[in-house]
């Protein structure tokens, strides 16, 4: 059984080359994923204001109109 090992030797200028692409591609990540993040709130906003509207009556409520007979058998026959 044997090991075998690969190294590359770099200069100290490739070295720093490497580092700066690193750190601007983690900036780009970070911004990329800060920008999606905003535009999640902005939906979840969206879907609250929704939410937050008239109630919709069911099938077998009562009817809103008074009657005192099921929503499908008053007003709901009619949609």
């Amino acid at each position: 059984i044997s090991t075998l090992s690969k190294v590359q030797v770099r200069m100290p200028e490739e070295v720093e080359a490497m580092e700066q692409q690193r750190r601007e591609e983690a900036e780009r990540l970070a911004q990329m994923q800060q920008l999606s993040h905003q535009s999640d709130d902005e939906a979840a906003a969206e879907d609250l204001a929704a939410q937050t509207g008239e109630r919709k009556v069911g099938r077998n409520d009562p009817c809103p109109c008074g009657s005192g007979k099921k929503y499908k058998q008053c007003h709901g026959r009619l949609s």
